[in-house]
């Protein structure tokens, strides 16, 4: 009876050591906050009010999933008509590059971690991070947050460094198909590839970091494009830009000192990145602009795109064939993971100027990472 008595109040006494230990901290760092406030910056503590209103902002209102799938099926806009008034076909390839998991994904998501080790270490884990949201407030780091535009953690790291390693091999039994997708990423002359990335800090490493040898050897041919439009389909502060439009970004604190040089010699282009997504808006009007600006705004006929799962996902759900049945519709890409495919645009009303989009599902390679 003892030892039963003793196990249920177990429960109750460390409740009361934890609030008893709380409460003892309260004041010592209530004096400290204000002392960090009051000797930093004001415009630092200022912007990290900012972020915690956008934050709660972006939790009640925000509208990123609440959209109607489109019922056409891409296919649809593509069928045969008359001879000699077939409307030209316009395509580009496109290399999806998911962004290494992030200070958010280790502290919220179990990963590949088991799920006892994951239950175990989450409240050490959420006190680590709440922490460091601390750290960066006293100390006016206004630019830095654990939480809100998340940066690389030390796993996402190593998956960015897994994609340089993989461009650096040269795969023997590589399709012709495969093989012209891989020249494109290591940047062969031949097939000129234009760079993009989500205005979010983990896709913008991931991709300086993957992407690293590439921008050393081909210095005056290559930058990288910011676009807000590849921002995630989430309403959780770690998909928020923390970086204002227009911008130059600073280098995340996780960042590998020897990536830094991008960005002080203006590797990272951020003249078309228009800032945060609206509250108002939702994911599908973001993937139709990102379909707009790849025909209409960027040069060349490959484009590489760092980004995120729940966007990549929806691509796939939105301009593969309704028949279609791919892994792409209903898993993420993995972190780190590339994949690659032809999408293609059809005019099919000259008055309005309105464009059907499809991805050739023929296309379509997986050629690191997968699903």
């Amino acid at each position: 009876m003892y030892f039963f008595n003793s196990l249920f109040c177990f429960p109750h006494m460390i409740f009361f050591f934890l609030s008893w230990i709380a409460s003892s901290l309260f004041k010592p760092l209530l004096v400290v906050s204000l002392i960090g406030v009051l000797t930093s910056s004001p415009s630092s503590a200022l912007k990290k009010g900012q972020m915690l209103v956008s934050t709660i902002q972006y939790l009640l209102f925000c509208k990123e999933k609440k959209w109607k799938k489109p019922k056409e099926d891409p296919d649809s806009f593509f069928e045969t008509v008359p001879t000699g008034k077939q409307p030209k076909i316009q395509r580009k390839t496109i290399i999806f590059v998911r962004h290494g998991e992030s200070t958010w994904n280790d502290t919220f998501n179990k990963g590949d971690r088991p799920v006892v080790s994951f239950i175990l270490n989450f409240i050490p884990n959420l006190v680590k991070a709440i922490f460091m949201e601390w750290f960066f407030f006293v100390t006016g780091e206004s630019n830095e947050s654990w939480f809100y535009d998340s940066a690389l953690s030390e796993k996402g790291i190593k998956q960015a460094l897994g994609i340089q390693g993989f461009l650096k091999t040269n795969p023997k039994f590589a399709t012709p198909k495969e093989q012209k997708m891989l020249r494109l990423l290591v940047g062969d002359k031949s097939v000129p590839a234009q760079l993009v990335s989500s205005n979010l800090r983990r896709a913008i490493s991931t991709m300086l970091i993957g992407f690293s040898d590439r921008l050393q050897h081909n210095y005056s041919r290559d930058n990288v494009l910011l676009l807000a439009e590849l921002q995630e389909i989430s309403f959780n502060p770690d998909a928020l830009s923390i970086t204002a439009p227009r911008e130059q970004v600073i280098p995340p604190w996780t960042d590998p000192k020897s990536i830094h040089p991008f960005y002080e010699k203006g590797r990272v282009d951020p003249g078309m990145n228009t800032g945060n997504k609206r509250v108002d808006g939702n994911g599908l009007e973001r993937l139709q602009a990102f379909c707009k600006t790849a025909f209409d705004d960027i040069g060349k006929d490959n484009i590489i795109a760092a980004g995120h799962s729940l966007w990549f996902k929806a691509f796939f759900q939105t301009y593969l064939p309704h028949t279609t049945d791919h892994v792409a519709k209903k898993k993420k890409l993995v972190n780190g993971g590339m994949c690659g495919f032809t999408l293609e645009r059809i005019l099919v009303d000259e008055a309005t100027k309105q464009w059907a989009y499809r991805i050739d599902p023929t296309s379509l390679v997986v050629f690191h990472g997968g699903f």
